[in-house]
């Protein structure tokens, strides 16, 4: 029945790497209490910090838990004491942090909503070069390959970026990519204009070896893309776009068929309108804010989501409107909407 209080950086409670050892806990251990201090803690830590204090006996199923977000540590006993909250942590789960009206309004979504991995819907990433400078051009460079070879029109598609997008839209920098998706077999003498522009970035530099200079080593060629973006088709549907690196979800509709780069993801399939008002909802927030699933918004990120599936037509909704679908109460309407 001893003891073991200790201070570690905070990763281990969401990550995936972290799961053996949250499991462990739970089979082997009693986690009595867990403190979340965040960032700023201790002058030497550059990482987020937690307490975790764990007894040598069988797991009671009620871990005192709060996220410390006082400045300062001055009486934190006091402060954990009057509002910490018990919380059943579960096998394979992440350790979310979570008060009752939190847990409330996250139970009421996981029992209500349909996992998006059920959704007729695909999930890619945008578009990798290696190699930007050659493949990302202007509307000037643009007009010059076209004007020396009107072929060349056939592959050059309008781009945006990651930074180009938020949750009210997107801004198009006037950026094209010269779209030599591998997956196409293009020939690149078929399109002259663009064989000497990207020849004139070296050779060296596009062939796909690793060698140092050189682009990764892949299966591609030296004037392809340097993933071979077999879903290039998704591009050309109406689809969400969300960021891949940002504190929000940052999604937006694109039906003008833009091309993305590598630091964007793309959604096509059922619902989108409706899905990309979810995923920019009140209500979403909170789940970003309270959970793991923003630590890396990768191709499965949505995968780990919940939503009630709508039964009519796709439209975009409103935060009062998924208030009604999950039956929130006033005063979770209001917690929310702080």
């Amino acid at each position: 029945d001893g003891h073991l209080t200790y201070i570690t950086s905070n990763k281990w409670m969401k990550s995936g790497y972290g799961a053996p050892l949250r499991d462990h806990f739970i089979k082997s251990a009693n986690p009595i209490n867990l403190i979340d201090l965040g960032g700023g803690r201790f002058n030497s830590a550059t990482v987020d910090t937690n307490i975790l204090i764990i007894q040598n006996s069988p797991y009671k199923h009620k871990t005192q838990s709060i996220i410390y977000n006082q400045k300062g540590l001055d009486n934190i006993k006091e402060y954990i004491r009057k509002h910490s909250f018990e919380i059943d942590f579960k096998l394979t789960d992440s350790w979310v942090i979570q008060n009752p009206i939190e847990q409330s309004i996250m139970k009421k979504m996981n029992e209500k909503g349909t996992p998006l991995s059920e959704w007729d819907i695909r999930t890619n990433r945008g578009a990798l070069t290696g190699c930007n400078e050659a493949f990302i051009i202007n509307e000037e460079k643009r007009r010059e390959l076209i004007l020396n070879d009107p072929k060349s029109d056939e592959i050059i598609k309008p781009i945006l970026r990651g930074r180009d997008i938020n949750n009210t839209g997107y801004q198009w920098a006037g950026l094209y990519l010269i779209a030599l998706y591998p997956v196409m077999h293009y020939n690149i003498d078929d399109y002259p204009a663009i064989k000497q522009h990207l020849l004139d970035f070296g050779y060296d530099r596009l062939k796909q070896t690793g060698e140092p200079g050189a682009r990764t080593k892949t299966k591609c060629l030296w004037f392809e893309l340097q993933t071979p973006t077999v879903f290039w088709r998704e591009f050309h549907k109406p689809k969400i776009i969300y960021r891949a690196i940002s504190e929000n979800m940052d999604a937006t509709i694109d039906k003008h068929e833009y091309i993305v780069n590598d630091k964007c993801y793309i959604v096509t399939g059922e619902y989108i309108y409706f899905l990309c008002s979810f995923l920019n909802s009140k209500i979403f927030k909170l789940v970003l804010s309270s959970s793991n699933i923003l630590s890396g918004k990768g191709r499965d990120f949505l995968t780990k989501v919940k939503a009630v599936k709508p039964d009519g037509e796709d439209r975009a909704f409103s935060d009062e409107e998924f208030y009604k679908l999950y039956n929130l109460t006033d005063e979770e309407i209001q917690y929310i909407s702080l």
